[in-house]
């Protein structure tokens, strides 16, 4: 081996950082019921692409949904908004998507948790450049994104008991 300091160090710096591989076994539960998805804002599928994105996540960290789930979940979409971000030519370039929800989630061992106006924290922007079908693409993927970020928050939200606000 050529640098054998070096391998010291990236194990070192490797082993400091934070990042844990967590096995299933340590989760405090197996599974989760979406109880109910509703939405009360004027964007149509919101639920739908919550329910899909949402199962998706769950599904990648190990967590299965379905009927008779360790955790029942409830949502409820309180806010949909579009926010300029950037104008040019006096109209709007950029717009930014904003979505926020209730969350109730009951658990094992009578754990709850509740958050009202639970959102993303990330900014999903996209460019209102281009035909209207592609304007439209963009603000499904960003909707997405959004949602996808919504989920990820919830499930640590869930899993360890903080999310943030």
């Amino acid at each position: 081996m050529r640098y054998p300091g070096l391998l010291l160090v990236v194990v070192i710096l490797l082993a400091g950082c934070g990042y844990t591989m967590v096995n299933k076994s340590v989760l405090p539960f197996r599974s989760i019921t979406v109880e109910s998805v509703q939405n009360r804002t004027f964007e149509p599928g919101l639920q739908d692409t919550f329910i899909r994105v949402f199962t998706e996540e769950a599904l990648s960290r190990g967590l299965k949904v379905d009927k008779q789930g360790d955790v029942r979940l409830s949502v409820i979409f309180t806010r949909y908004s579009l926010q300029t971000v950037s104008i040019r030519n006096d109209l709007s370039a950029e717009y930014r998507v904003r979505i926020k929800a209730d969350i109730t989630a009951e658990g094992p061992g009578e754990r709850r948790w509740e958050k009202k106006g639970f959102e993303s924290e990330f900014l999903e922007t996209f460019s209102a450049s281009g035909s209207i079908e592609e304007v439209q693409a963009k603000r499904e993927i960003a909707n997405e994104k959004a949602l996808r970020d919504l989920s990820r928050r919830l499930l640590i939200l869930i899993t360890y008991g903080e999310a943030g606000s």
